[in-house]
Parts: C-alpha cells; structure tokens; sequence
C-alpha cells in the first residue's frame, strides 16, 4: 500500500490595505475593515466602532457592516463553532470562533453585550435578500479561540 504523507495546508498571508483597520477571514473570504462606521465609509466596506475594544484585547470588538455589495454577505453561511481569523496590520493574527448567530428585530436596541473576555461581534441588515432598508439585524458572535 502506498502511503500518502499529509501535509497541512499553510496559512495563507493576508495583507492588510494601508489605513484599514484590520482584515477579517470568513470562510476563506477576505474582508477589510475600516477604522469608522461613518455612512461614508460603510458604502465601501465594513467598519470597526473605534470606541470598541481591538482585536485581541479584553472586551468587545464591533465590526458594522452592509449585508450587500459581498461586504458581509458570507454571514449568511457561517455557522456555530466556524473560526473568523482577524489579521492586524502588524502581522499578528488572532482567530476567533462564533459563539452565536442572532436576529434582532429592527426595534430592539443593538446593545453591545457587557461580557468578560476577548469578544467578537459583527453585525449586519438581515434579511440578506432584501431590497432597500432590510428591518432587521444579524449578529455574530465569537469569542478569542
């Protein structure tokens, strides 16, 4: 029998886009991540809430987001327990693991939940096929692996 050697698949190196804030990787789809959430700058890609915590760091980190123009139309495939890896612009990486998937409905404040430890959350219109303003949200949520 010939035996087939496994060689495990290396990690590919995202770069990160001079003045984003950092790089997101779902599914193997690469997201970039401005530094603001400001209408303009959500019309291009997704943004982190800078008054968040960082990636890696103690608390919360909240990424919004447009569910349209491919920018976070992969949530709609992620699932509990798939890794999110978030790579800085320093190189470091860190890989998170979704905890949770939730809907909220339009009327219900999006409140960044107070808890202990290295979180993750990003948040998008649901539902994903929807033209105009969608009436609901999506929040993953996932927390330092």
């Amino acid at each position: 029998g010939g035996q087939s050697s496994e060689t495990p698949t290396p990690i590919p190196q995202v770069s990160v886009p001079k003045g984003a804030a950092f790089v997101l990787t779902i599914r193997g789809k690469n997201i970039t991540i401005a530094k603001k959430i400001d209408e303009q700058t959500l019309e291009r890609s997704p943004g982190w809430l800078d008054s968040s915590a960082k990636p890696g760091k103690e608390g919360v980190c909240v990424v919004y987001g447009h569910r349209n123009r491919n920018h976070f139309q992969v949530l709609k495939d992620v699932s509990y327990g798939d890794s999110i890896l978030v790579t800085m612009p320093d190189g470091k990486m860190y890989t998170y693991v979704i905890e949770s998937t939730e809907i909220l409905d339009s009327d219900e404040e999006l409140r960044i939940p107070t808890i202990s430890g290295k979180h993750l959350m990003l948040t998008t219109c649901y539902p994903f096929y929807y033209t105009g303003h969608a009436p609901k949200k999506y929040v993953v949520l996932a927390s330092l692996a």
